[in-house]
């Protein structure tokens, strides 16, 4: 999974249990922030010219472009801008395409600056339905000025139920869970930390899905 920032993942939701259910999501966070934490990340590394999400081969569909920032200030306020994009379009994602009512299991922010929408693995998917899910992130972008957003649609499996929760609560953190091959190739992918605006966000969409 490219996304390094997880608004929602889904879940199986066949379970009765809600605290099943907010324990598989809490799991599979954890698994994500310690592969995360694998990586030595260098801030001054043109992430542009490393091309990450273009050539990962779960990507199948890129539309939009990358905007052009020149300074840490302005990568900022766009990282900022992408939050506001992620937030705004998550009531609209969850009710009509997030699994098992559509093919979307996640969705995000790549560490090149790409919206990422995962797709469940050997869902079959249109482009009418692309299309919808790109203009509903598009129109959200428009609105904090960007245009022609980047988003890079991806095949992902569904997130194991097998992975453990972490022994104490201060090992708990914002993390999306995958099988072991598939965390050691995205150690490269993906940047360690958040802030805590971002662990605030989703800690409260999972306590709104319980």
């Amino acid at each position: 999974m490219l996304a390094n920032i997880s608004i929602v993942t889904a879940v199986d939701n066949n379970s009765s249990d809600s605290n099943e259910t907010f324990d598989k999501l809490m799991a599979m966070y954890v698994a994500r922030e310690e592969s995360k934490q694998q990586m030595e990340f260098n801030e001054s590394v043109d992430m542009k010219s490393l091309d990450i999400t273009r050539t990962h081969p779960g990507v199948f569909e890129v539309r939009g472009k990358v905007p052009v920032t020149n300074s840490d200030l302005e990568r900022e306020a766009l990282s900022e801008r992408y939050q506001q994009i992620l937030e705004n379009t998550k009531e609209e994602i969850i009710n009509k395409y997030l699994s098992p009512n559509g093919p979307v299991i996640a969705w995000g922010l790549s560490v090149d600056n790409y919206l990422i929408v995962s797709i469940l693995a050997g869902s079959e998917i249109d482009n009418e339905t692309l299309d919808s899910l790109y203009q509903i992130l598009e129109e959200e972008a428009i609105k904090v000025g960007i245009e022609n957003v980047p988003v890079a649609f991806e095949y992902e499996e569904m997130p194991r139920d097998d992975e453990g929760l972490p022994s104490e609560e201060s090992d708990i953190e914002i993390a999306t869970g995958e099988s072991e091959n598939e965390t050691k190739s995205e150690n490269s992918n993906s940047t360690p930390g958040f802030s805590a605006l971002t662990l605030l966000m989703v800690f409260s969409i999972l306590m709104w899905l319980r």
